[in-house]
């Protein structure tokens, strides 16, 4: 007779424990979230009218450099400006002893004309100036 009521003490523990263990299971909370794969095209920008700034020595070093950005896309939706613009002087080999600018920001606005945006942008590199006579290139690279 007293072995029915340890078992039932058992189980009956045994019960509390998972009935525990359901309710904090119960209290987790999972939020929807989105997750996929597409395809889309990706078409690039043109750099034109590249104009550099100097420091004052004498035009040795490399300041800054203004650009012409313009979109190649040929659909209005992929033609917005450009969320983050980056200039990298690129010396011998295409290397890039000096780092990228530090800051490239658009001179004006961006515009829209037909299917292609375009917009003025200035970077500048100090205080990591390039050397004139080891700049060989200029690399930007823009993205949205």
């Amino acid at each position: 007779m007293i072995r029915l009521p340890r078992r039932l003490a058992l189980w009956g523990g045994a019960a509390a424990v998972a009935a525990g263990g359901f309710a904090f299971m119960a209290q987790n909370v999972v939020y929807g979230s989105s997750a996929g794969e597409g395809v889309g095209t990706v078409t690039g920008y043109t750099v034109t009218h590249q104009t550099y700034g100097f420091t004052n020595t004498g035009k040795a070093e490399l300041h800054s450099v203004t650009f012409t950005l313009t979109s190649m896309s040929t659909t209005s939706n992929a033609n917005g400006q450009p969320t983050n613009v980056q200039a990298y002087p690129q010396g011998p080999g295409g290397s890039r002893p000096w780092g990228k600018s530090l800051n490239c920001s658009l001179t004006g606005s961006w515009t829209l004309s037909g299917t292609h945006g375009t917009g003025k942008y200035t970077c500048i590199f100090a205080p990591n100036v390039t050397p004139i006579a080891t700049f060989v290139s200029l690399d930007v690279e823009a993205n949205q």
